[in-house]
């Protein structure tokens, strides 16, 4: 027995040794694939260049393809931008002029050309963040947000009511969440004749739901609706005003809070979009 163990050792000494080695190149490859994962907007998070000289030699190269990538997404971005401002000049232009037009209906017409550019210009801009600086989060009352939502819809004679708390507090980028609300309300109004503003927190998420009694949307294209310059040709009427960013906006919007944009066919028909930010602790809940 003892020879056996004699025999033991430097069996288990190597395998010790032969995972501590794999585990020192593995290491660096899950680092790798953790930021392959992560890359997207916003500044590039270099890999630490480490391990064996293949993987260093691999690990650069990522890092130089991930600056490159990001460097070409900010010149997209700050190009569609720029582009964007300028032609608010010239649509500017064109609202002067068309109320020089004699004719009612030409005048007319031409002003709700300018309105979808303008929309459109104004949608693009929001998607790219070329609008304004990043916001910072402050302490809102969400309830308060929703109800003033709902409040505005309904003085322009829409049927759009609110459901939730008189009070609820929560740190999170307030413009940009009204503008998220906004373009939901807006959509549920456009195809449904109802909307229902729902605000449902929890000990560790905040809901917000805005449904509708229209159409809905083909499950198999639920998450189709939620990319970039997508519309429906099927379900949904084609005489929106924009590019088609707005879920994508209320998408990146959510994101930003660390939330989640989910879309969902209701059983009684129409659809429901529901937003679920993760709550560590709520400022202030209450009914009164």
């Amino acid at each position: 027995l003892g020879r056996v163990l004699l025999a033991l050792v430097p069996a288990i000494a190597l395998m010790l040794v032969s995972g501590a080695l794999i585990g020192r190149i593995l290491q660096p490859l899950r680092l790798l694939a953790r930021a392959a994962d992560e890359v997207g907007p916003g500044a590039p998070q270099p890999v630490p260049e480490r391990g064996p000289g293949e993987v260093r030699r691999v690990t650069a190269a990522f890092n130089r393809m991930q600056a490159r990538i990001t460097r070409l997404m900010d010149e997209r971005t700050r190009s569609l931008a720029a582009v964007g401002h300028d032609l608010r000049t010239p649509l500017a232009r064109l609202r002067l002029r068309a109320d020089g037009v004699a004719e009612p209906e030409v005048r007319d017409a031409i002003r709700d050309d300018i309105v979808e550019m303008e929309a459109m210009v104004g949608s693009m801009l929001a998607f790219l963040g070329g609008e304004e600086d990043a916001e910072e989060p402050v302490l809102t009352d969400l309830a308060i947000l929703c109800a003033n939502l709902a409040d505005d819809a309904a003085d322009r004679g829409r049927d759009v009511s609110y459901e939730g708390p008189d009070h609820f507090d929560m740190r999170l980028r307030r413009f940009g969440m009204k503008r998220a609300l906004t373009n939901l309300v807006e959509n549920a109004l456009h195809y449904g004749e109802q909307v229902t503003i729902t605000l449902e927190p929890t000990q560790k998420a905040t809901f917000i739901r805005v449904e509708d009694n229209g159409p809905g949307i083909p499950e198999e294209s639920l998450a189709l609706v939620l990319e970039p310059f997508v519309r429906l040709d099927t379900a949904r009427r084609r005489d929106t005003v924009g590019f088609g960013l707005g879920l994508s906006i209320v998408t990146r919007t959510v994101q930003a809070e660390g939330g989640r944009l989910t879309l969902a066919n209701r059983p009684e028909g129409g659809l429901c979009a529901e937003i679920c930010i993760p709550v560590v602790k709520p400022q202030r809940s209450n009914t009164l």
